[in-house]
């Protein structure tokens, strides 16, 4: 018969071997979980993966769509949209509560659940010109999807086609994908030769038109009064007009083509338009100031047309514009208002700078209202060296 230390022994070594079994067993469990818990890691890193590569796609589809996208499929996705006014001061819409402007952007936000930015470069008083010009010097890195031009009332019949087209043609050449509404101005009354040029344009372009005219006269936008009561001075929209001018630009909208079509892959109408094609702004910052009248830059510069940005003060304006020190053009202009107003303006052609562009304003104050000289058609426009200049005065 065993003995009691024997049998303790025994019980000893079975209790070990037990104890050493469930170990091995809890650790063959540990390990097993800890592979299930790696290979689940790795298929959630997977799968991980996997969703931020189909949203980086997604994504990246998103923004491809976006920036091919034109006006009327922006909307239609929800995408935000960016809106450009260039006009005189019509399109300014100034001494009103709210403007058209405004109705426009709450009626899109609301609508179509987008948010709108919406830059204005109308300038009062101005042509289009001015327009052509504010479009070209744009620089605000905003590649806008809609732009809405109004001009006409301050343009003369001589050339309009040539500007007017100018303006379709930049947005075109800056903004590939935006649409144009073209806004046939209230202020003419009737279809003028400048409103039917409009009508020609945009039919050549695909544009849609927004006729201010026949919706002043018509009162097809409800009892909104006669033409006397939607302006007080038969020019300006007032408070009622405004609310015309939305309806009307609205509806042109709406009915617009959403066709997403380029508008310089249309032919220009006006040979002449190549001269608008390369633009150069000389600001008065790049000017030297001499004295109190005169600006000058060393530069090199060939243009087929010279336009000037500056403010007309009351009474008589003049200042004169020097190329190597041969008068180029000698701009006067009498302006009979109090407040001074910002004017692009034409100047002259065919200019040619070998070495120094000066300005001689007749006042001090004429001088501090200048913005910058305008160059479009330039074929170079590059510093001239300080030693070439002096050999050249010499």
């Amino acid at each position: 018969m065993p003995s009691e230390k024997s049998a303790y022994a025994k019980k000893k070594t079975l209790l070990m071997f037990f104890v050493i079994v469930i170990l091995a067993v809890l650790a063959v469990m540990l390990v097993v979980e800890y592979g299930r818990k790696q290979k689940f890691r790795k298929d959630a890193d997977k799968l991980n993966e996997k969703y931020l590569y189909e949203q980086n796609e997604k994504d990246n589809e998103r923004k491809k769509q976006e920036e091919t996208s034109n006006f009327y499929e922006k909307i239609k996705n929800g995408f935000d949209v960016n809106i450009l006014i260039v006009g005189d001061a019509i399109e300014n819409s100034n001494g009103v509560s709210t403007s058209w402007r405004q109705l426009l952007d709450r009626y899109i936000e609301d609508n179509y659940f987008v948010t709108v930015g919406m830059t204005n470069v109308s300038m009062e008083g101005n042509s289009s010109y001015a327009g052509y010009s504010c479009v070209m010097n744009l620089d605000d890195g905003i590649d806008y999807d809609l732009a809405i031009i109004c001009y006409g009332h301050y343009d003369d019949d001589e050339q309009f086609d040539l500007y007017y087209e100018s303006i379709v043609r930049a947005i075109g050449q800056k903004y590939k994908n935006c649409c144009v509404v073209s806004v046939l101005e209230s202020a003419q009354q009737t279809y003028t030769d400048k409103m039917k040029t409009i009508q020609t344009i945009a039919a050549h372009y695909g544009i849609s038109v927004a006729d201010t005219i026949e919706a002043f006269n018509s009162g097809r936008y409800g009892e909104k009064g006669e033409v006397s009561e939607l302006t007080d001075d038969r020019i300006h929209p007032n408070d009622l007009g405004q609310e015309v001018y939305f309806e009307v630009i609205r509806d042109a909208i709406i009915g617009g083509s959403n066709e997403n079509r380029m508008l310089n892959d249309t032919a220009p109408m006006n040979g002449s338009l190549k001269s608008f094609e390369t633009f150069r702004y000389i600001g008065v910052d790049d000017f030297e100031r001499v004295d109190d009248l005169t600006f000058e830059i060393e530069t090199r510069a060939q243009g087929e047309i010279v336009g000037i940005d500056y403010h007309l003060l009351n009474g008589e304006n003049k200042v004169e514009v020097y190329a190597d020190g041969k008068l180029f053009a000698e701009v006067p202009v009498s302006w009979d208002n109090s407040y001074a107003q910002r004017r692009m303006m034409i100047i002259g052609s065919d200019f040619n700078a070998s070495n120094v562009i000066k300005l001689v304003f007749s006042t001090k104050e004429e001088a501090e209202n200048f913005g910058g000289l305008i160059l479009s058609g330039f074929t170079e426009e590059v510093p001239v060296p300080a030693d070439a200049t002096k050999a050249a005065e010499e």
